[in-house]
């Protein structure tokens, strides 16, 4: 079943979730891995420090509320900081060589990503365990929500990733979101942690269902393209 995004619910899911293995009245930024407390999650206004809900696939590719299943879909939603949060944008995932500097944050955010690399419209978190997170949960949205004609009133969006740069003027029905072979790359030299396990079970407590990429990481493989380091690198430099 769907869950609301601005629900209670989701909001005390998110923090069950990603609550903090050394505060137990804090979340971990997925980012940052800054420990924020539960209390000052973001409800509008000015807030640098306080932690938000962060769309792994952006809300902004699809059209939020109106498609209420993947808005609220926990298997896509982390507890982020606010500050790193709005840095990471609505940005491909991909590995960036050339980091831009980071115009956002000002001497009041104290809770930063040192090591996240921002390029150009390209985003690199700084953890190998968040990167091979990164993209099973976003094989996830790929196959979950794969409803082009909006003949399923559950899913009415269609996710794709595709290699490359995506085309972020999609919208609506049908999405985009880059870069299929670097999270190809993250997911195969990155194993499911026991992170991911934990919190698979948890979001099958609330919503119902889980995430197949991590009971099953070869399905990653028979979906997507085999973990063959040379086909991958290969297949980087020819795009």
């Amino acid at each position: 079943f769907c869950l609301t995004y601005t629900s209670t619910c989701v909001n005390n899911a998110i923090a069950e979730l990603d609550e903090s293995g050394t505060d137990t009245e804090s979340v971990v930024g997925f980012y940052s891995r800054a420990n924020i407390k539960k209390e000052n999650r973001y409800r509008g206004g000015r807030c640098p420090d306080c932690w938000s809900k962060e769309h792994i696939y952006p809300a902004g590719r699809w059209g939020r509320e109106d498609r209420k299943c993947p808005h609220g879909d926990l298997h896509n939603l982390v507890a982020a900081d606010k500050t790193v949060n709005s840095d990471r944008n609505n940005y491909d995932f991909d590995e960036v060589i050339n980091a831009i500097d980071n115009k956002k944050k000002t001497d009041e955010d104290k809770v930063v990503c040192e090591n996240c690399k921002e390029g150009d419209e390209t985003w690199e978190p700084a953890g190998n365990a968040e990167k091979g997170q990164i993209a099973r949960m976003l094989f996830y949205m790929d196959v979950r929500y794969s409803d082009p004609n909006g003949t399923d009133g559950t899913q009415n969006t269609d996710l794709n990733l595709v290699r490359g740069r995506s085309n972020k003027s999609l919208k609506g029905n049908s999405s985009e979101l880059g870069n299929l072979t670097t999270l190809l790359k993250w997911h195969c030299e990155n194993e499911v942690t026991q992170y991911e396990k934990d919190r698979n079970d948890l979001v099958q407590q609330y919503q119902g269902n889980r995430n197949p990429f991590i009971d099953v990481p070869a399905f990653v493989e028979t979906i997507f393209g085999p973990c063959d380091t040379t086909l991958i690198i290969l297949i980087q430099l020819l795009w």
